[in-house]
C-alpha cells in the first residue's frame, strides 16, 4: 500500500461502529461469519469494512490461513466507548490520531480552511487516497457512503465540523491539540531541493522560528508569522528556479516582456534627418567630421533598437513574489492547485503592509487567517520536497 493511503469503509458509520461493538465484552478472535452474526449484519458488510478498520488500527488480520480479525490495543479502546450509556464517540479521535492517516486527509482542508472546503469535493479528495491502495477505481455510491461515513467519524471526533456543506478544521479538537501542530517540522521535510547550502542553513532557521512563534500560545504574533512564511516561500521558489536560471529568465521574459519587431519604436533615420541632426551636433562645437558624427548616430540608434528586442530580464533577487510563482507555475515547479494556494499565501502575507490592509475592508488578522497560510505553507513545502527533477 501506498504511503498516506487507505481504505475507505463501505457502509455508513452506524453500521461501521456495530461490527466494532460486536467484539464487546470478551474482545476474542471472529470469523467474519461470526462477526456478522454478532453484529446482526449480512457478511458482506464486514469485508467491506474490515480494510478500513485494519487500516486505521481498529481490527488485526490473524494468520490468513485462519482468516479471523481481533481487536487491536486502540481498538479495544474504541470498542469499549461505543458500548457505554450513551457511547463516547470521542474515542474516534486516538483512532485517527495514531494511524498515521491523519496529515494526509486534513491537507485538503487545511488548503480551504478560511474559506472552508466543499463536502463533495473533499469526498473526492478522499477516494483519490483509497485510488491508491487498488481499493476501487470509481466513485460508486458504496464508495461515496464510504467516504461520507470517514468525514462522520472526524466530526464526532470533535476534528472537523460541517457548515452549509463546507468543511472547517477545528483549531482545538478534543484529541487536546492545536491543529497548529500539524504543521511539518524541520526533520519531516527533505530540504535536499534546495542545493544552496547556507540558503538552506537559513530556511531551517526561519522555520525553526516559525514553528517556535507557532507553538507559543501567549504571544500570537500574527504579522511575525505571516512574515516568516512569506520570506520562506520566496526563498525556496528563488533557490529552486536559480537551478536552471536561464529557462526561468526565458519565462519570464515570455510572460512579461513583449518582444518588439526590428527597429520598434525607433525607426531608421532618413536622410534629410541624419544630416538635420549632424548640422545640430557641429553646433555643439565637437570636433568630428560629418561622416564620424554620422556614425556615431547610427551607432547609438542600433543600440536603442536592439535594447527594445531585447529587453532586459532582472535579476532573479529582484523579483515580485507573484512573478516567482508565475514562472515557478510556467516550468511546472508548482502545479495548478500550488499557484492557487502560493497567490492566496501571498496575498495574506501582504495584510502585514498596513495600506494593504485597510484597502481589504473587513479582512482582519486572526488565528484561523494565520493557521490557514501556516497550513498553505506546509502543502507546498511538502510538494516541493517530493517533486520529482530530471
Amino acid at each position: 500500500m501506498s504511503k498516506g493511503s487507505f481504505r475507505l469503509p463501505g457502509q455508513d458509520l452506524p453500521e461501521l461502529e456495530k461490527v466494532v461493538r460486536a467484539y464487546c465484552p470478551y474482545h476474542e478472535e471472529l470469523s467474519p461469519q461470526e462477526l456478522a452474526e454478532r453484529a446482526a449484519v449480512p457478511k458482506v458488510q464486514i469485508s467491506r469494512n474490515a480494510g478500513f478498520l485494519v487500516d486505521f488500527g481498529v481490527l488485526e488480520e490473524q494468520s490468513k490461513h485462519c482468516y479471523k480479525y481481533k481487536l487491536g490495543p486502540r481498538g479495544r479502546r474504541l470498542a469499549d466507548a461505543l458500548s457505554e450509556e450513551p457511547p463516547d464517540r470521542g474515542a474516534w479521535c486516538d483512532i485517527l490520531d495514531s494511524s498515521g492517516h491523519l496529515h494526509s486527509i486534513l491537507q485538503p482542508l487545511r488548503v480551504g480552511q478560511q474559506q472552508g472546503t466543499d463536502k463533495e469535493r473533499f469526498v473526492q479528495s478522499l477516494f483519490q487516497m483509497a485510488k491508491k491502495t487498488g481499493q476501487t477505481h470509481e466513485l460508486s455510491e458504496r464508495y461515496k457512503r464510504g467516504a461520507t461515513a470517514l468525514i462522520e467519524v472526524l466530526k464526532v471526533a470533535g476534528i472537523v465540523e460541517e457548515k452549509e456543506h463546507k468543511l472547517f478544521l477545528l483549531l482545538k479538537n478534543k484529541c487536546g491539540t492545536s491543529d497548529n501542530n500539524a504543521l511539518l517540522s524541520t526533520s519531516d521535510i527533505d530540504w535536499s531541493f534546495v542545493t544552496d547550502g547556507d540558503l538552506k542553513e537559513l530556511l531551517k532557521t526561519d522555520y525553526n522560528e516559525l514553528a517556535e512563534l507557532r507553538d507559543n500560545d501567549k504571544v500570537p504574533a500574527l504579522k511575525s508569522k505571516l512574515v516568516l512564511c512569506g520570506s520562506i516561500l520566496e526563498a525556496v521558489l528563488v533557490s529552486i528556479l536559480s537551478q536552471d536560471e536561464q529557462s526561468a529568465k526565458d519565462q519570464y521574459k515570455t510572460l512579461y516582456l513583449k518582444q518588439k519587431s526590428p527597429g520598434g519604436k525607433v525607426p531608421p533615420l532618413s536622410e534629410p534627418e541624419l544630416q538635420h541632426l549632424i548640422e545640430v551636433v557641429k553646433t555643439w562645437s565637437i570636433s568630428a567630421d560629418a561622416q564620424s558624427i554620422r556614425e556615431i548616430l547610427e551607432y547609438y540608434q542600433k543600440l536603442v533598437r536592439e535594447k527594445q528586442r531585447d529587453p532586459k530580464v532582472p535579476d532573479l533577487d529582484d523579483w515580485k513574489l507573484q512573478q516567482l510563482i508565475d514562472v515557478s507555475r510556467g516550468l511546472d515547479i508548482l502545479d495548478d492547485n500550488g499557484k492557487r494556494i502560493a497567490i492566496h499565501l501571498k496575498d495574506y502575507r501582504n495584510l502585514v503592509h498596513p495600506m494593504v490592509a485597510m484597502r481589504r475592508v473587513g479582512t482582519i488578522l486572526d488565528l484561523r487567517i494565520v493557521a490557514s497560510v501556516l497550513f498553505q505553507l506546509d502543502y507546498i513545502l511538502d510538494h516541493l520536497s517530493k517533486r520529482k527533477t530530471s
